[in-house]
């Protein structure tokens, strides 16, 4: 008797071991699809995240990968779906020569980047969208958090893990999306900047330095990828901008939509704050209106930026109520913000302190590129400016060009404020990258007191220098993810 049954959905994702990719996965797994992937290494935690949710994967990349046979084959099971994925997802950091990439595009099978399968799944009616060079993972975090607890019920997709919730992507039936929207892409392979396909009603733009030397060959042609924000808001959205940054100015000259701005207190903006450090070590905050008190309190989570991301936070949902989109009057919304924005944890890697004593702190943190690591030393002298900080810092890609002139106008200043900045091994996948040779020799130039430590000997390293635990050691990791357990171990020795 032939079989009616429906068939189920295929998801296929080429480099499913990425943060992103994995949790992209799941999302579909958790839609009822038929969910595989592959990946040519499986590395937690995304890998822990495959194995929880039962994703099926491989290791490398074969066009045999995309089709029904090879699964059946490899799961000993006959499957009830079609001869190809009906969707498949290629990794960015993955070339147009892909095995996987090329059979897909030969046999017309749907693979995309996942900014473009997200803004298709995921994307909903009111589509909030964080957008800057740095900030935007918090921003986004503390959006999300904020509309659950309005049980608004978002989808989202972070590139972080929040302390209070591991999940980065979940896919949901109300009107509301929250997404973090990267200017990173692979220009063989996608249309522009990530959230130029998240079909934005609502924008923040927390910053806009310059990141991500490798596709973006000038800061003209940066600034001008976030100006094209212009092009795809929707005509009934707005932004909100973080105040007094040229950058962000010149990206929005001669936009169409309401500009909303925040900063400081004393500066011409809509919103203003005012913040110190408490005798606990706490951060105090003042969120302004129009000048006008409305918002004060105490967070545990350390930097003016993290009070920035709640003004902002403060002033879309003050802006959202204005027009009608939130049933909230503004007592109420005031009210909500001063019980709720104390409650939030923030989101790890972000000055996240491991562990500490009254005289030993090891904190991990995401400060992979030059300005997001001074933002975050910066913060750390002036939290605790008794302590000697040593620095281990894993450059991302973008951050590692071998145009010297670019590359010290970039690092000038970053690590001067330090005691002793450490470089792990970095990869030497791609030539067009600067290795350690480079940065040992442009570091010494610029003044900074840098040592090359093969990745495999940090902990070594730093047991024997640290055992003493002498003259109050602040030892931070900037690093992605490879350097995450080395960072743990060194704060569980101590």
């Amino acid at each position: 008797m032939k079989n009616l049954k429906e068939k189920q959905k295929w998801f296929h994702a080429t480099g499913v071991c990425g943060h992103a990719t994995a949790a992209v996965t799941k999302m579909f797994k958790d839609m009822g699809w038929f969910t595989t992937g592959s990946d040519i290494s499986f590395n937690p935690p995304a890998v822990d995240i495959l194995d929880d949710a039962g994703i099926h994967y491989i290791e490398g990349y074969h066009y045999t990968h995309l089709t029904k046979e090879f699964w059946e084959k490899e799961l000993s099971t006959e499957l009830n779906i079609n001869d190809k994925p009906d969707l498949a997802l290629i990794v960015e950091s993955a070339t147009s020569k892909n095995n996987e990439y090329r059979y897909a595009k030969i046999n017309k099978i749907d693979m995309r980047p996942y900014s473009q399968i997200l803004g298709e799944y995921l994307i909903k009616d009111n589509s909030i969208v964080v957008a800057g060079s740095a900030g935007k993972t918090s921003t986004t975090s503390l959006i999300e958090f904020l509309l659950e607890k309005l049980d608004l019920d978002p989808s989202y997709m972070i590139g972080g893990t929040m302390v209070d919730n591991p999940e980065r992507v979940r896919n949901t039936d109300s009107k509301w999306s929250v997404i973090e929207g990267d200017e990173y892409h692979n220009i063989k392979l996608a249309n522009g900047a990530k959230f130029l396909e998240y079909k934005p009603d609502y924008v923040i733009i927390t910053n806009i330095g310059y990141e991500h030397f490798d596709i973006f060959p000038t800061k003209e042609n940066y600034i001008e990828e976030f100006g094209k924000l212009k092009n795809v808001i929707s005509k009934k959205g707005f932004f909100i901008v973080k105040n007094n940054d040229e950058n962000i100015e010149k990206a929005l000259e001669g936009s169409q939509n309401k500009i909303i701005r925040y900063g400081k207190k004393g500066e011409v903006s809509d919103y203003q704050y005012e913040t110190s450090i408490t005798k606990e070590g706490l951060s105090s905050f003042k969120l302004f209106k129009d000048n006008e008190l409305k918002i004060e309190g105490e967070t545990k989570l350390m930097g003016t930026y993290n009070i920035e991301n709640m003004l902002a936070a403060y002033a879309l949902l003050d802006n959202l109520s204005l027009i009608g989109k939130l049933e909230t009057q503004e007592d109420e919304l005031i009210s909500f913000l001063k019980e709720n924005l104390p409650k939030f944890n923030g989101i790890e890697k972000r000055l996240q302190i491991l562990n500490s004593t009254e005289n030993f702190i090891v904190i991990d943190d995401y400060g992979v590129a030059p300005s997001r690591a001074i933002n975050s030393i910066n913060t750390l002298r002036e939290y605790y400016p008794e302590f000697k900080v040593t620095a281990i810092f894993e450059p991302n890609s973008g951050s590692r060009t071998k145009d010297k002139k670019l590359f010290m106008d970039s690092y000038k200043g970053v690590f001067s404020n330090v005691d002793e900045v450490i470089i792990p091994t970095l990869s030497t996948a791609k030539d067009e990258f600067a290795g350690v040779d480079e940065f040992m020799s442009w570091f010494n130039e610029l003044g900074f007191n840098s040592i090359h430590i093969a990745s495999e000997d940090i902990l070594n390293y730093l047991q024997n220098k640290f055992k003493d635990k002498k003259e109050k050691p602040l030892i931070v990791f900037f690093s992605a993810n490879r350097l995450t357990q080395v960072a743990h171990d060194f704060s569980n020795w101590i």
